[in-house]
């Protein structure tokens, strides 16, 4: 098995560097936020499960070439690579340091063992370490198959965030992240789920029974704020829809099959020609 070198955990030295053009207005802030992870995940003073610090153009086990940054997760980040060997484009899941790659490795491994039917499922191909710094430490990398976005999964943010605010809904900022973010504007999470969250940086709040949404993060707040020109009657029907999607519950949430026969959305869709 081959292994990278590793690079510099430490990027403090470049925070000041120019990695391209400047947030100008508080919407993109956010949206950027909500987008990109936090400086402080690739460095180790700040926290001990760190996530690799790659760059495109690397190549990994002398194989993967790095072209595109997917995304990233509360424990790992997502690239597009191309196989040098087979030729062909793949997505290559780097976790962060812990415990997180080996059980998603003991996952995948009890799925291709026991599961006879894997059509349906992502499964990975290989899987390699990359260094840490350590040699005690390393990054488990799994190899998946390359596959396109989900578009029952992205209905609500491709709809009402991108195509209406413009940006995500819920952004990653502050204590508690998106959750946090949720729970502000639309109350709190069900007592039941209290203890499911099993990783660090749950809070008590979220499960408190007792607090009602932040008005000012309301989704009435919302639509008012960033959708300033839309009348009365185009607010009170995206605030209809938006309510029946952004629910924690899924026995009360919209299907996509009810919500393109709900008459908010239809009335919606009728005004801006779609």
């Amino acid at each position: 098995m081959a292994i990278t070198t590793a690079p510099s955990q430490d990027l403090k030295a470049d925070k000041a560097a120019d990695f391209g053009d400047e947030v100008k207005t508080e919407e993109e802030q956010s949206d950027v936020e909500a987008i990109a992870e936090p400086w402080e995940k690739y460095d180790l003073n700040g926290t001990p499960h760190v996530f690799y610090p790659l760059c495109l153009g690397e190549v990994l086990d002398e194989r993967y070439l790095v072209e595109h940054k997917i995304g990233f997760g509360g424990f790992s980040t997502v690239w597009m690579a191309h196989d040098l060997k087979t030729k062909t484009d793949v997505a290559l899941k780097i976790f962060s340091l812990g415990e997180w790659g080996e059980h998603e490795t003991h996952m995948q491994n009890e799925i291709l063992q026991n599961v006879q039917d894997t059509s349906n499922l992502v499964t990975c191909s290989a899987s390699f370490l990359l260094p840490a710094g350590s040699s005690k430490s390393h990054h488990r990398v799994l190899v998946l198959p390359l596959v396109g976005p989900s578009i029952a999964g992205g209905l609500g943010k491709v709809i009402f965030a991108r195509l209406y605010f413009g940006f995500l809904p819920f952004p990653d900022q502050g204590q508690g992240g998106e959750v946090s973010s949720m729970v502000r504007c639309l109350g709190p999470l069900p007592e039941q789920w209290k203890g499911l969250f099993t990783h660090s940086g749950a809070l008590d709040y979220w499960y408190d029974q007792c607090q009602i949404p932040d008005p000012k993060y309301s989704l009435a707040a919302k639509i008012s704020k960033f959708r300033p020109e839309a009348d009365q009657t185009e607010q009170k029907h995206m605030l209809s829809i938006m309510s029946k999607v952004f629910t924690f519950c899924p026995q009360k949430r919209l299907t996509a099959t009810q919500l393109l026969h709900d008459p908010s959305f239809k009335a919606i869709m009728e005004k801006y020609g779609c």
